[in-house]
């Protein structure tokens, strides 16, 4: 490490302008062999030996860690860089009351490139595994975590709700019979409107197609009057679904049985989606094998309705929305798992409640000798121990008031932790039905 002089222009443009070699130039106007006679290559010194056969140093060990200091702080006198030492273990400060022995050591030292050891090895190939392995569309990937079974689900607790929105629709227009001449064209039927029949698997998938399709072209933030204006719409919901249809589905929508929602939601406030997201997040785990690097971050899905765990977070670009703690591939940014935060109440009192999520988030991985990536939030030297039991490694920063580190000497890699937009879009969605059941 060095740090520049003042020095003015005729001496900056002397140094740019010089073609001697690198070490001349660094080294100010010492030559190479002035440079020898200042710093001996002690390798090719001979330490003398006693007569009983012992040497002046202590050990080989000793006696190479005093030359390297020698060589670092020499000072060349007429050179206008400066050469400063760099320490190469750092100590912790600790608690007050904590013996010094004690204290956390921080090595800043490069390793030398070899072979890679035991605990970095892994075992697992990353990519797909099980069905995963022969999709060849998007299609097929997702009926993987959408099966027949789950559809079927859905299409049941969905037209439970239709059967009890249906009642509110009775008498709502008339018609008169004209199917033959004899007949009195006075008599009218009452006929309850088209939108409010039963749904089936195949008017469910049409209905999540047009849902991503919003998400695609970015037009969620519109109504859906608009979404469905004949003049500025888009003609694929039209061709779809009528506009009621449209509305009328989505406020029927449901994913569990209404009727034992009471007795669920006692033991979890995600009762009315926890079925159907345990089966995307368990799917999720089987379909996929990480790589080498992974990543727990903290994401915030924008929402601003009525939700009893509803979160504010100004750092995100939603303030106000539902908190997913995910833990996702940091190469191909895949969700391995993912939490939704409902409280204080959903954590552990025994432990930090970042430490909870880090190893619970983190089961899938544990024995693989995998890394896991994450920030400050989620960093603590007692959660990077516990990891470390199950042969999981951590790199993560460190809050400034940490009392277990003195300086920042981790490092973060730049990774995402995005899920697949299919899946996150559906995440989103289940939330937002949630909520307005809440």
């Amino acid at each position: 490490m060095a740090s520049r002089k003042n020095l003015s222009e005729n001496e900056i443009q002397n140094l740019l302008l010089d073609v001697r070699d690198e070490d001349e130039v660094f080294l100010g106007d010492e030559l190479e062999d002035e440079l020898d006679e200042i710093i001996p290559d002690f390798r090719d010194e001979q330490v003398p030996v006693e007569e009983d056969g012992s040497n002046h140093e202590t050990d080989l060990e000793s006696s190479e860690e005093e030359i390297v200091e020698d060589i670092v702080q020499v000072r060349i006198t007429n050179s206008p860089v400066t050469v400063l030492t760099v320490p190469e273990v750092l100590r912790g400060k600790g608690i007050k009351k904590q013996r010094t022995s004690e204290k956390f050591l921080w090595y800043g030292t490069h390793r030398r490139s070899s072979r890679n050891p035991q605990r970095n090895i892994i075992f697992h190939a990353p990519g797909n595994k099980a069905p995963a392995k022969f999709t060849t569309s998007a299609l097929d990937s997702w009926k993987l975590f959408f099966t027949d079974e789950i559809l079927h689900m859905i299409v049941t607790n969905t037209n439970l709700e239709i059967s009890e929105q249906r009642k509110k629709y009775k008498s709502d227009r008339l018609i008169t019979s004209q199917n033959d001449d004899d007949d009195d064209n006075s008599v009218s039927t009452s006929i309850r409107p088209s939108f409010v029949r039963d749904v089936t698997v195949t008017e469910l998938k049409a209905l999540f197609g047009l849902y991503y399709l919003a998400g695609v072209l970015k037009i969620n933030h519109l109504s859906v009057k608009k979404i469905f204006d004949k003049n500025t719409g888009i003609n694929y919901f039209r061709s779809t679904m009528s506009e009621k249809r449209f509305e009328f589905l989505t406020n029927c929508l449901r994913f569990d049985d209404r009727s034992t929602r009471a007795e669920r939601r006692q033991h979890s406030k995600l009762a009315p989606i926890k079925e159907l997201f345990d089966h995307i997040v368990e799917t999720s785990k089987s379909l996929y094998s990480p790589s080498d690097c992974t990543t727990i971050d903290v994401q915030l899905l924008g929402f601003c309705g009525r939700c009893p765990f509803r979160m504010y977070i100004p750092s995100k670009p939603n303030k106000y929305g539902i908190k997913l703690l995910m833990f996702c591939d940091a190469k191909s940014y895949y969700m391995i798992n993912s939490i939704i935060y409902t409280g204080k109440d959903s954590t552990p009192r025994e432990l930090p409640v970042a430490e909870y999520y880090a190893l619970e988030l983190s089961t899938s991985i544990h024995g693989s000798n995998r890394n896991i990536t994450y920030d400050n939030w989620f960093t603590s030297i007692p959660a990077a121990e516990k990891l470390l039991t199950k042969n999981v490694t951590t790199v993560g920063t460190m809050k400034k008031k940490t009392k277990q580190k003195s300086l920042h000497i981790f490092w973060k890699p730049k990774t995402a932790s995005r899920t697949h937009q299919c899946l996150l879009y559906m995440t989103n969605l289940l939330c937002y039905h949630m909520c307005l059941q809440s």
